[in-house]
């Protein structure tokens, strides 16, 4: 096994001569084979769930990336919509709902100034 990495190789190897010397310490050849195998297997093993990890970080940070970037560009292209109403001379929609806005406020007040007067005589 050698990887890309010095460490990772190096980790690697202590694992397979540590499990060398537990199949030398075994009796027979077929239990020596045994060991390795499940040495082997268990560097596999981990190595797999190494790379699985590295490969889901990497999508999450591509996904957060993606978002951020359609955030960063739905704000530009409404910067742009903006800009281009108020050149034509049209108000922007936070101007409008306070217009409409002041307006229902005046149409109440006109009811309320009609209810009252009418009630009062």
């Amino acid at each position: 096994f050698f990887f890309n990495d010095t460490a990772t190789t190096e980790i690697y190897t202590e694992q397979i001569v540590g499990s060398v010397r537990c199949v030398q310490e075994t009796g027979t050849r077929e239990e020596a084979k045994e060991e390795l195998l499940i040495c082997l297997g268990l560097t596999l093993k981990n190595k797999l769930q190494s790379l699985w990890r590295v490969r889901k970080s990497q999508e999450i940070v591509q996904k957060l990336f993606l978002r951020i970037s359609a955030l960063c560009m739905i704000e530009q292209v409404q910067g742009q919509v903006q800009e281009k109403y108020l050149k034509l001379g049209h108000k922007t929609v936070i101007e409008e709902y306070i217009n409409d806005t002041e307006m229902a406020n005046e149409q109440k007040k006109e009811r309320l100034k009609t209810v009252s007067y009418t009630h009062l005589r």
